[in-house]
């Protein structure tokens, strides 16, 4: 079964690179159902290192560069959340986080906890403490039935429930190069696991289905002339979501708004040919049929 671990280093840590840790650090590890690890912890770029405020970067090599932790939790996970906790880490931006690091609201601390929202374990969207050893308390409390739900296989995404969608799911498109985190607005006026829950309606381009970075579907217009531009090899061009039709087939037996509410079995066509279905999601608590 995967697993996430949760990591907390004080300030002073000794670290591999030379020097200590000045004001500490919050990172988190993956290990996937073959005990291979990959650990994401968010920092300033290396031109900027130390520096409050500048570019930020993702880095892999946290849980060998900080000697010691002061604390560290694992948790057993779905396949669902693994793969979207490993989707953001690799491209935080898809799900609405900025790289641009700000100690104060932007920091590794943030970068943390956005990743467990993305894996359903911080659904209620906590940024956390200021200082990381502030955090660990709220580590220590992380939702027992999000826990739950992932350790017990059956009831998670990843392993055949059928679940609702929400604001912060996971989407990926055939033809396009990135995953995309949806949008749902609270007009529905019902919540799932505290996140504006989603219906069949919720297919507007930008609003609630985002860019997929690279779109290299023929059938996109825009495509097309840049393949023809370049002697017929393919040329993948920035991605517009054109969804003008809603999901289907949705949950007919659970009305939300007077339209079938939104499950992760459902699929969304795009008119250049791309089928867009859910990933994760956004929640591992609710189900519906």
């Amino acid at each position: 079964m995967p697993k996430v671990t949760i990591n907390i280093a004080d300030r002073g840590t000794e670290l591999a690179s030379g020097g200590t840790s000045s004001v500490g650090h919050m990172w988190y590890e993956l290990t996937d159902d073959d005990g291979s690890t990959t650990s994401y912890g968010f920092a300033p770029d290396e031109e900027h290192h130390g520096s409050p405020f500048a570019p930020g970067q993702v880095y892999n090599d946290d849980s060998t560069n900080y000697k010691s932790k002061a604390y560290s939790r694992t948790i057993d996970i779905s396949d669902a959340q693994y793969n979207a906790m490993k989707s953001f880490g690799e491209d935080p931006t898809a799900a609405g986080f900025s790289t641009r690091y700000n100690g104060l609201t932007n920091s590794c601390i943030d970068f943390t906890w956005k990743a467990l929202e993305v894996g359903g374990l911080n659904p209620s969207g906590y940024e956390g403490a200021i200082w990381p050893t502030h955090n660990i308390s709220a580590v220590k409390k992380i939702a027992a039935p999000a826990v739950a739900a992932a350790a017990g296989g059956a009831s998670s995404a990843g392993s055949g429930a059928i679940s609702h969608v929400c604001n912060n799911a996971l989407l990926a498109c055939s033809f396009g190069a990135a995953p995309s985190a949806m949008g749902v607005l609270p007009l529905n006026r019902m919540m799932t696991s505290n996140q504006p829950a989603a219906n069949i309606m919720d297919h507007i381009p930008i609003v609630n289905i985002r860019p997929f970075g690279m779109c290299s579907s023929p059938a996109n217009p825009v495509v097309a002339a840049a393949t023809a531009a370049a002697m017929g090899v393919l040329t993948p061009m920035p991605c517009v979501p054109a969804t003008v039709s809603p999901w289907v087939p949705g949950s007919p037996t659970v009305l939300l708004a007077n339209m079938p509410a939104l499950n992760n079995t459902s699929k969304l066509m795009c008119m250049w040919a791309g089928v867009i279905q859910v990933t994760f999601p956004g929640q591992v608590t609710e189900h519906i049929p």
